[in-house]
């Protein structure tokens, strides 16, 4: 039986998908007392899991391919360090079992891995829908999180890298961080970034209250 070109291109995506998924390798998160040699060809990636969230693994492509599993999180916690080449990424497969595999949207799901820096990259959630309707499947960023982590389990990285951001859109909380002094202990700049941020969003729900005020006095004249 001859196939058409169609088939014969999905045959040709399926083996390739197949092969890239044989050639991954398993990410296992570093030790802060593991030896670390700064190399402007690597990077770390910083990547959170949400708790609730259950999968089989994750598939990354990008100047390496590499396959998240449950196991790759650090002992006790929701997050994987790992060395990583740096560039340019995708989270391209997701596995909730070994039948079941969501392909996420390409643009949404790209990150960057900066050379000689920590760079978070996000908080992937799950949601499932239920049983014949899939999962809703999300990359969250929670940034104060990741620093705070990252300040009490890996000072000595902390101490060695800058922290970035490598998720989508742009996150001025972690470039904040990013300007304060490098003498400032990691844990006194998330202290800072955190009241920054709380004084922001305090001064935007003043000026949201005093707007309202105005528009309930042009109303009641």
């Amino acid at each position: 039986m001859q196939l058409n070109s169609a088939a014969r291109l999905r045959m040709y995506v399926i083996l390739l998908s197949a092969l890239l998924t044989a050639c991954a390798a398993n990410v296992t998160s570093v030790d802060d007392a593991q030896p670390t040699e700064a190399r402007d060809d690597m990077g770390y990636l910083v990547l959170g899991i949400d708790e609730r969230s259950r999968f089989r693994s994750i598939l990354m492509h990008g100047e390496d391919t590499v396959r998240i599993t449950a196991d790759s999180l650090i002992e006790g916690s929701n997050f994987i360090v790992y060395p990583l080449e740096a560039g340019n990424y995708n989270f391209d497969s997701f596995y909730l079992s070994s039948s079941f595999k969501v392909r996420l949207d390409s643009e949404n799901w790209q990150v960057k891995i900066e050379p000689n820096k920590l760079t978070y990259v996000g908080h992937i959630n799950v949601s499932m829908l239920g049983l014949f309707s899939g999962a809703a499947i999300q990359l969250n960023n929670r940034s104060s999180e990741a620093l705070a982590f990252l300040s009490s389990n890996y000072p000595k990285l902390l101490s060695q890298f800058e922290v970035a951001y490598g998720g989508p859109g742009d996150d001025p909380y972690m470039s904040y961080v990013a300007t304060l002094s490098n003498a400032t202990p990691i844990s006194n700049q998330t202290e800072q970034a955190e009241q920054a941020e709380q004084a922001e969003q305090a001064e935007q729900a003043e000026q949201a209250e005093q707007a309202e005020q105005i528009e309930q006095a042009e109303v009641s004249q």
